[in-house]
């Protein structure tokens, strides 16, 4: 199930990133539950969740992580 959030609308959407909650093994594909957001702005916006949830990680990423998009196998660039 995708989110739903309409992070266009949250005026601080850009000041923050998508960020491992867990530590996702390489290989592991991305669930909703894997991720959370926070600051900086530097990584992945919340506003693209759904191209990462269901993506596998490229390598192994430790917990509280900023996801960058070369973090994803097959990730679109």
């Amino acid at each position: 199930e995708m989110l739903t959030r309409d992070w266009s609308s949250d005026v601080c959407s850009s000041d923050l990133s998508i960020v491992s909650a867990v530590d996702i093994a390489a290989g592991e594909e991305l669930s909703e539950q894997m991720l959370t957001y926070k600051r900086p702005g530097v990584g992945i916006s919340p506003k693209d969740i759904n191209l990462v949830i269901g993506q596998r990680a490229a390598c192994a990423i430790p917990a509280d992580t900023v996801i960058t998009r070369d973090m994803l196998e097959g990730a679109r660039r």
